[in-house]
């Protein structure tokens, strides 16, 4: 495999969504951190994270679906 064809596209970082949904990732990791800080049973503390941990997976899909870029004009940069 040559290195043109394992470098095909990259993530567009400028895409207005990216930061918002990293934002609210953090903002549910932080929840996800309190909650494992509580002494609740660890089957209530399972309970409540699951609508965090639901939170980021969802948006992590979404940064991983969202439009690529060529990368193949990029070669020359790196």
């Amino acid at each position: 495999m040559t290195h043109r064809s394992t470098i095909i596209s990259k993530k567009n970082t400028t895409h207005p969504e990216i930061f918002q949904r990293l934002e609210r990732c953090a903002i549910a990791n932080q929840k996800l951190a309190e909650i494992s800080s509580s002494q609740r049973p660890q089957v209530v503390q399972w309970c409540q994270k699951l609508p965090f941990m639901t939170t980021i997976m969802w948006q992590l899909l979404h940064l991983c679906l969202l439009a690529v870029i060529n990368a193949k004009g990029l070669d020359a940069i790196y």
